[in-house]
């Protein structure tokens, strides 16, 4: 039979030790970064001033990008035109809009072929950003979940321009 030693007495302590406090290890999952997706979204406006008569459209328009300040001021607007009064309007209101402070360049002014006869129209593009539904945190599940996620949505969401923040470049694999 074999002597048990002080040795190896240690030995096996440090092993029962060792397995004791390894089974209770939380492991933490690897982290991912937010889902992010950036939709493209166009906000069409049009008129025909045969059926609304043309001091009625110039009203509804103003109205529209009274509406959307925030979004012309910051990305612009495309104005188009079909019709010589179309044109007359869309002039006015490019001149109103530099008059209020929006960047010449950032307003479209193009003569079209708009569909049903309309003689105007005006167009707001903006990206919208959708993210993915955070799931709320379990105790004693710690880094099983994405941890800030409320946060992070709300950052991409608040951004005025989020489609700058994304590279260009396509990702390497």
């Amino acid at each position: 039979m074999r002597k048990i030693t002080r040795k190896s007495l240690w030995q096996a302590a440090s092993l029962c030790t060792l397995f004791v406090l390894g089974g209770c290890a939380e492991t933490v999952s690897t982290r991912e970064g937010q889902a992010i997706h950036t939709v493209p979204m166009v906000y069409t406006w049009s008129a025909s001033f045969e059926q609304v008569g043309l001091e009625s459209a110039k009203q509804d328009v103003r109205t529209l990008i009274n509406k959307n300040w925030d979004l012309v001021a910051n990305k612009g607007l495309d104005l188009q035109w079909s019709t010589n009064r179309g044109k007359q309007l869309a002039t006015s209101l490019r001149q109103e809009l530099i008059e209020r402070g929006v960047d010449a360049k950032q307003i479209s002014f193009s003569q079209e072929s708009l569909g049903n006869n309309k003689d105007v129209a005006v167009r707001f593009h903006y990206t919208k950003v959708v993210t993915e539904l955070c799931t709320p945190s379990k105790i004693g599940q710690f880094g099983a979940y994405s941890e800030g996620c409320f946060a992070e949505n709300a950052r991409w969401q608040a951004m005025v321009n989020p489609e700058k923040m994304l590279s260009s470049q396509p990702v390497a694999k």
